[in-house]
């Protein structure tokens, strides 16, 4: 899969400079996922730090999709404006929502199955992890995606025991990447 899209040059070369954890093979197979969906996809984002995964996401999306990017930004307000800076640099904020707010109050402005991809990569408590998983399945249309970022991290195994404790089939895709698809 690393030799689906080239690592030079565009967006590539100032991928490095955008602050966070999302590695550039993480990122590669994240816009290979993406260039899966249909067109006019909606797609969610819960946690977007200072948007390295959020461009990445958005710069693989058809043009008429849209990624919903979800975060309260409570650790803060300087995340907040280096996502916004960086979504503005990038060229990819006209196809990026920005809702502040929690999680599970966000998962009420969707109806079910309306979105194909949800990206979860948020607080990392085992019980939090398990509650946005809850919330955001049934928002996830049959054949759509849920894809948890840090699975295999030795820092965070609540990831992992959350979606272990709730059962869930899918596969580490890459690095820390985990992807299941909705049947």
């Amino acid at each position: 899969m690393s030799n689906y899209y080239a690592t030079s040059g565009g967006i590539w070369q100032e991928f490095d400079k955008i602050n966070g954890l999302f590695t550039r093979e993480e990122a590669i197979c994240m816009q290979w996922i993406v260039k899966q969906l249909p067109q006019g996809s909606k797609t969610v984002e819960l946690g977007s730090f200072q948007g390295r995964s959020s461009i990445m996401i958005a710069s693989a999306l058809s043009t008429d999709s849209i990624l919903y990017c979800i975060d309260n930004f409570s650790e803060s307000f300087d995340i907040l404006n280096a996502f916004m800076k960086n979504i503005k640099e990038f060229k990819v904020n006209d196809k990026i929502r920005f809702l502040m707010m929690d999680h599970i109050e966000a998962a009420k402005e969707f109806g079910d199955e309306s979105i194909q991809m949800v990206f979860v990569n948020t607080t990392h408590s085992s019980e939090s992890i398990k509650q946005d998983i809850l919330e955001w399945c049934p928002k996830i249309r049959v054949g759509g995606f849920l894809v948890c970022h840090n699975y295999t991290s030795s820092d965070h195994p609540e990831i992992k025991e959350a979606i272990t404790a709730l059962q869930l089939n899918g596969a580490i895709l890459s690095g820390s990447l985990w992807c299941g698809q909705k049947s």
